[in-house]
């Protein structure tokens, strides 16, 4: 089986990287948050300020300090240098959401969770092709890598584990106004674990408020105005706001996103997810990271389709994002052990979910190799 990860991972990464050889990247080129990036990047590397500018939060100042280093220091302009970047940030998060999920649910999971998020569903390039690449690093890097240790804390007790799980958390705290979400998605994860009287239900209760409070903290200190939004809904302050400026707050109707943000092939394989899983028993940690996962899910849905976010567009991607990975999971995790089992009808659905992948990468690769390049 190791062959097939290879496979599959590289196949994966040669398909993302393949427009940045063959077209230099194409229409990323093109985005306002990409040129305002390499903007930023050409000033940090110039020793210039960059604080003031528009949208500035942690993240895009870290990246902007980075790439513009690296632009000075090997003489390559600003836009290549931002250019390799953000592919960079793509095949990171491909590893990421391949590798944990074969971790946690085997390598066919791995697989349909990578190609569901990456392919399948109208998120990750999406996002990437207008810029949002700090979005790909919360949902796709930071956030999964950041649950799998938690989860890993809670059915070993390794306390390793744990500081690698809220190191990652604090991290997500920092970097990227998405971070707002996280007290909600905490509420909602430990609080239903305390419900079920979980073993570890006292310090959970710790945890929870220590993440809320430190979550807080960070946000306000290191992203711009982060609390303007919450504030505003209070009528404590007004939305104008450089984090609110050119974003969308139009609700986004729940047949929307589930057609154009999750996708048809994506809610295919969650139909199939359901059937597949339905004589599987999930392991104690598949069930806590994808209570993990749908704890963050749930607050970004609902700030998508009710409007009450700063960006409902990209709140709607996040989602997808997420959903994605999850489905990818339970299908490749119901079929694994389906055909370990030799249930009936294993093939049935082996064939559903082939088809509705590919369904789902054609028209996403010819877009991404080709049709807007």
């Amino acid at each position: 089986m190791a062959r097939w990860h290879w496979i599959i991972l590289v196949g994966i990464v040669l398909l993302l990287l393949l427009p940045l050889f063959v077209q230099g990247g194409g229409y990323i080129r093109e985005s306002f948050d990409f040129q305002n990036d390499a903007i930023r990047a050409n000033i940090a590397g110039c020793g210039g300020n960059i604080n003031d500018m528009w949208n500035q939060y942690y993240g895009r100042t870290l990246t902007a300090h980075l790439v513009g280093n690296v632009s000075m220091i090997t003489n390559i302009n600003s836009v290549t240098t931002q250019l390799v970047f953000d592919y960079t940030i793509l095949v990171i998060a491909a590893i990421v959401i391949y590798g944990v999920a074969t971790y946690l649910f085997g390598w066919i999971a791995g697989a349909l969770a990578s190609l569901a998020t990456l392919f399948c569903t109208h998120s990750v390039l999406g996002l990437f092709s207008s810029g949002d690449v700090w979005d790909i690093v919360e949902t796709c890097i930071i956030l999964p890598i950041g649950m799998l240790f938690i989860v890993k804390w809670l059915t070993d007790k390794n306390k390793k584990n744990l500081l690698i799980g809220l190191a990652a958390f604090v991290v997500f705290s920092i970097v990227h106004p998405l971070s707002l979400m996280l007290p909600m998605a905490m509420i909602l994860f430990i609080g239903t674990l305390v419900v079920y009287k979980h073993t570890e239900a006292k310090k959970l209760l710790l945890l929870l408020a220590g993440v809320i409070i430190g979550n807080l903290v960070l946000s306000y200190l290191f992203i711009n105005n982060a609390l303007i939004l919450p504030l505003s809904l209070l009528g404590i302050t007004s939305t104008e706001s450089p984090l609110v400026t050119f974003a969308t707050t139009e609700p986004v109707g729940i047949i929307t996103f589930l057609y154009e943000y999750l996708s048809l092939p994506t809610l295919c394989l969650a139909v199939i997810a359901c059937l597949s899983i339905a004589k599987a028993k999930l392991e104690e940690r598949q069930w806590l990271f994808l209570l993990m996962l749908s704890a963050f899910t749930i607050p970004l849905v609902v700030a998508a389709i009710t409007g009450l976010a700063i960006d409902t567009r990209r709140h709607a991607m996040d989602a997808a994002t997420l959903l994605a990975i999850g489905i990818g999971c339970l299908a490749g995790y119901g079929l694994s052990i389906r055909t370990k089992m030799a249930f009936a009808k294993t093939e049935v659905l082996v064939v559903m979910t082939t088809v509705a992948v590919i369904i789902g990468i054609i028209p996403t690769a010819i877009v991404w190799l080709g049709e807007q390049i």
